[in-house]
């Protein structure tokens, strides 16, 4: 991984085993609500990820506003959403 850093011309994500691991990266001196104290040798840059929720997911697959508004007005009003609109919401709920 590091080769690739250097090299400049990739930009490379990876995760290994002890990510999310309680406790990585702290000596057994310290508690656990303090922090990390240690990183592996090299380069890392931590980036805490949280997953999407439905309407960020529309949105990162190219899902405008104003499809989801009118899926949400049909929901708070208790109407049946379009076939159109069901049918692309429902695929993408199963993706």
């Amino acid at each position: 991984m590091k080769s690739f850093h250097i090299d400049g011309r990739f930009d490379v994500i990876a995760t290994g085993s002890l990510l999310g691991v309680k406790g990585y990266g702290q000596s057994k001196k310290k508690k656990e609500d303090v922090g990390q104290d240690s990183v592996p040798v090299g380069y890392e840059t931590v980036i805490d990820m949280y997953p999407l929720d439905f309407e960020e997911f529309l949105w990162a697959n190219g899902i405008g506003e104003a499809v989801i508004d009118s899926a949400k007005s049909c929901f708070e009003n208790e109407k049946t959403v379009p076939n159109g609109i069901h049918k692309a919401m429902m695929e993408l709920l199963y993706r």
